[in-house]
Parts: C-alpha cells; structure tokens; sequence
C-alpha cells in the first residue's frame, strides 16, 4: 500500500529478457533501478517498492540499486517498465505512518496519453485522455494516481469516446518526480482511486441484479 507521495525519482533499465509465454505476448523482464545508498539498509529482499505507480517486488539489492522482475500481465498493462528511464520511486506505508496523499495500491489500471499541455505562471494544467470506461471512476476533485503520483483531478469530461481529465502541476511536483519531462503524446501509467472503483462496482453488481430480477 503506497500514497502517492514520491520519495525520489530513480533511473531504470531493463538487464535481462525472461522466458515468454507465447510469441504474441511481450517477454518478461529483470530491471535495475537506481536508488539512494540510504534505501540499500531501509529496504530487504521481498519488499515492495512502487516504480512509476506498479509496486514491484525486490529480488536482489546493492548499494544504490534493486533488482525486480516485471511480468508479462503487468507490461501489458503498463508503459515503461522495459526501456531505459527516469521513474518515481516511493517505499511502501507503514503502520502507523503518515498519508499524505491518497489510497494507492500499486496495481495500475491503465494507461493514459497526453493531449495538452499548458503553462500556468510556475504551474502546468495538462489534458489526459484514457479509456472510455473510466470516466465513471473519474470525479472533479477526486484523486488518481499518475506515475505513482497523487493528483487532484481539475475537470473531467469525455471526448471522442474517451475520458479525458486535466490535473494541475505545481512547481513542487515538477522538481521531486518525473512528471516534468511530460510532453504532448506521452503515455504514463494511471491508477484509479480504490474507492471509486469499489463504489463502481457495487453498483454495477447491484444494477445487474435488479435488471436480473426484473
């Protein structure tokens, strides 16, 4: 269990191809990601860590680095995690501790483009577009993870069969994680906030019931 509050910003790189399942699926891969020497006697093997929002399982450390491997099913999900990168970093919640952002899991949902971007003085209010099915998990002032960062959603509405959504960076944001080398086109990871998607799916479990009965 994460916040969204991002710790560092680490730099990843695939190291090794694992076996594939089929030939149409996308290979499984050991990544290397570089971190403070601090986290080598924070962090054991075993330990969760979140890499641009997909908590990913430590298999081997050393000082400055961690090794994990990426699944099939989690890349063909996610963007990022099989070529060389800037990713956000941030360690699990402990028991106890402080959140500071929202409710983060680390099983990312999707993925989302960039369609705008628009500088605001110090800030930046950029435009993402995502899957149509979304949009009833996505709420003006609700959360939603980016990257494994938490956000505030501005606006959202729907265009062109898909969700589009507009979030606000401050300059704090834009110092402390990767969200600052988002361009137009750029595709990140996006997480929904846990509750909307339980509230959305009791409904839909409950409106199927009735249209059962009826």
């Amino acid at each position: 269990m994460f916040s969204g509050i991002v710790t560092e910003i680490g730099f990843l790189r695939p190291i090794k191809f694992l076996s594939e399942p089929s030939p149409s699926a996308k290979k499984q891969v050991r990544v290397r990601v570089s971190w403070s020497f601090k986290n080598f006697f924070k962090h054991s093997v075993g330990d969760s860590v979140s890499v641009n929002g997909v908590c990913l399982t430590i298999i081997s450390n050393g000082l400055g680095y961690f090794e994990a491997d990426v699944s099939n099913e989690t890349l063909a999900v996610t963007v990022g995690l099989d070529k060389a990168g800037a990713v956000n970093l941030e360690s699990p919640l402990r028991v106890g501790g402080s959140l500071g952002g929202h409710i983060v899991t680390g099983h990312v949902d999707g993925t989302a483009k960039i369609n705008d971007v628009i500088q605001s003085r110090d800030s930046r209010v950029i435009s993402f577009l995502t899957d149509k099915s979304f949009y009833p998990m996505l709420t003006k002032k609700g959360s939603i993870a980016v990257n494994g960062v938490s956000l505030t959603i501005n606006e959202v509405d729907l265009k062109n069969q898909s969700s589009r959504f507009l979030v606000n960076l401050i300059p704090h944001t834009l110092t402390q994680t990767n969200l600052s080398n988002l361009t137009t086109e750029s595709i990140v990871n996006i997480e929904l906030d846990p509750i909307a998607k339980m509230v959305d799916q009791f409904l839909s479990v409950r409106s199927n019931q009735k249209y059962n009965r009826g």
